[in-house]
């Protein structure tokens, strides 16, 4: 509760955050999902998530950037609030500017490994439309966010629920 406060307290205001990248997700029309670990205002230890115009940047770039910081909303199609605040994440970015990248040149072996993942998952995707290249994908890096609830449900039905986790295979 008390990092929770700490980091909602931030909601609606406008801040500077400085953080580096730890998760990216591409998605079509140049949009993409990033997560961050960073400060708020040099201070407040947070993780936020980023959801607009692709960015230049790659794994573990350090970003600094002014934004106004919103809390997530559940709805009836993505329990959005009920999700990312699971994982540690509270806050979101709603309006973002003045940012400035700052790439990160030496060699990271989780860059690399993430690039690669991300490559790899791209041209699954490509050959295996849909909810096929998902289950695939699932599968071989226990990310199920591409699979429908109707799938997860079939699969634990089933009795193989378990193939969709990294370990289970």
């Amino acid at each position: 509760k008390h990092v929770y406060m700490n980091i909602v307290k931030y909601n609606g205001q406008n801040v500077f955050y400085s953080g580096t990248v730890s998760d990216i997700k591409n998605y079509s029309n140049d949009k993409s999902l990033y997560k961050f670990s960073g400060k708020i205002n040099s201070h407040t230890k947070a993780d936020i998530i980023y959801y607009g115009d692709t960015l230049d940047c790659n794994y573990q770039d350090r970003l600094e950037f002014s934004c106004i910081m919103s809390q997530f909303e559940n709805t009836f199609l993505f329990a959005q609030k009920d999700y990312y605040e699971s994982s540690g994440f509270f806050l979101q970015t709603e309006k973002t500017y003045d940012i400035t990248i700052k790439r990160n040149q030496g060699f990271s072996l989780r860059r690399t490994v993430l690039s690669y993942r991300d490559k790899i998952n791209n041209k699954i995707n490509s050959v295996l439309p849909d909810e096929n290249g998902a289950v695939v994908t699932a599968m071989l890096f226990g990310d199920k966010s591409g699979l429908g609830d109707d799938v997860k449900t079939s699969l634990f039905r089933c009795g193989i629920g378990h193939a969709m986790a990294v370990s289970g295979m």
